[in-house]
């Protein structure tokens, strides 16, 4: 499987982000990637929430100043990693559009990452432009060491959120900590996603 981790890094005009951003985020890039490029929106967004493509990092929420960078790392999957183009565009001119609520913001740099998160490559700068295309890690060779070693030896299983996550049940929004089994649904859930684009 294709995997392409895409950190931007994004200089503020002024925004004010709600805590739990992700769904703005979400949003507004589907927003943008349906006006510039429906077929990437199709493969993106058009698909049940098991079957997305795609996973966030978003900027810490809350107050941002005017000039102040910040980092929205972006991971696309299998087949979502040919839409990488369309996807940067979306993010640039959804800088211009503005988040809504947000603000507006403009893409400064966008640098590629190995799966594990070592740089890769510098792919643009807002003083070069596009310096070079976008290229996906296959993931197939590390995924069979992993699966390898678990098969040989147990290991112990960290689990690391990135970002403040939103969970729901029966689509409504807990508002207290949540029990084991919900979060070992969310996590099975993104799980799920990930062998979905794995085939």
């Amino acid at each position: 499987m294709n995997v392409l981790v895409m950190q931007m890094t994004l200089r503020s005009r002024g925004m004010e982000l709600p805590v739990f951003a992700g769904s703005v985020w979400h949003g507004g890039l589907g927003c943008q990637l349906n006006r510039v490029a429906p077929t990437a929106f199709a493969c993106l967004y058009q698909v049940s929430d098991e079957a997305r493509l795609y996973s966030f990092i978003p900027p810490e929420g809350g107050h941002w100043p005017p000039g102040q960078d910040r980092v929205l790392q972006l991971s696309l999957f299998g087949p979502a990693c040919d839409h990488a183009m369309a996807v940067l565009q979306a993010v640039a001119e959804l800088g211009d559009v503005g988040l809504r609520p947000g603000g507006k913001f403009v893409v400064e740099a966008v640098h590629t990452l190995t799966p594990d998160g070592q740089p890769l490559q510098t792919i643009f700068t807002s003083a070069r432009g596009l310096l070079t295309l976008p290229v996906a890690c296959d993931f197939t060779p590390a995924w069979a060491s992993v699966h390898q070693q678990a098969l040989s030896q147990p290991a112990d299983v960290l689990l690391q959120w990135r970002s403040p996550v939103r969970i729901k049940e029966q689509n409504i929004q807990l508002h207290q900590a949540p029990s084991c089994l919900q979060l070992l649904r969310r996590t099975l859930g993104r799980v799920e996603q990930l062998a979905f684009a794995c085939n």
